[in-house]
């Protein structure tokens, strides 16, 4: 609370030897170089009275140490400063996605070790690069007591973490996010061309249409 120039620069001075340090939202500080308040920091004596330059200063002015790594986060990389990001102050930008297959798999494992095979079911079974692992882990400890029911749930998962007015897609594009693009062809052939019109469809009525969709459960959830 009420942190000034020369408090920032003292508190990384002080920091301990190969420590640490992490400068969280950055972007909510700086923008175009000037800092920003929310409302009601003046009444709680929480604003800051941090300068930009006083912040370059201190990560890597004339008295700033060394030995220390410092890491910044943003959710908007777009908003920040060229002079606080430029190489020297930010030598290494890392983008963190929404999960890939493969860190929904080893997410997997970390919950439910040596469960491998449902691990591949489970990350086949969910599209890439739309959950967070945030969803995914709090996804997991809802269905610690059963491997098997996280897989049989991942529609639940889905539902839950699609965006909202949800917008139509056509079949080919809906069944691709899980991997199901080989049944298009064969839907759009009995009339079944965007999600809605599959969200409306009886799974009875959907099986009749082919003998591989019969032995398919994964297909089926």
């Amino acid at each position: 609370l009420g942190l000034t120039d020369d408090g920032i620069a003292e508190h990384l001075r002080d920091a301990p030897h190969n420590s640490i340090i992490v400068l969280e939202d950055v972007d909510a500080i700086f923008v175009e170089r000037t800092a920003t308040a929310k409302d009601g920091d003046n009444k709680r004596g929480g604003s800051t009275s941090v300068s930009f330059s006083g912040l370059l200063n201190a990560l890597d002015g004339v008295a700033s140490q060394e030995g220390r790594l410092l890491f910044m986060t943003t959710n908007h990389i777009e908003r920040l400063d060229p002079a606080l990001i430029r190489p020297g102050r930010c030598d290494v930008q890392l983008q963190l996605k929404l999960a890939s297959k493969n860190q929904m798999e080893r997410m997997f494992l970390r919950f439910y070790p040596g469960e491998t095979s449902l691990a591949r079911q489970f990350a086949s079974s969910l599209p890439a690069n739309e959950l967070s692992m945030a969803t995914l882990q709090g996804y997991f400890l809802k269905c610690t007591d059963s491997a098997q029911r996280c897989v049989d749930q991942t529609s639940d998962l889905l539902q839950s973490s699609r965006p909202s007015p949800p917008t139509t897609k056509s079949i080919y594009d809906h069944l691709k996010r899980v991997g199901l693009e080989r049944y298009a062809a064969l839907l759009e052939f009995h009339s079944i061309t965007t999600d809605q019109d599959l969200a409306a469809a009886k799974l009875d009525t959907l099986l009749t249409y082919s003998v591989e969709l019969q032995f398919d459960p994964a297909a089926q959830r």
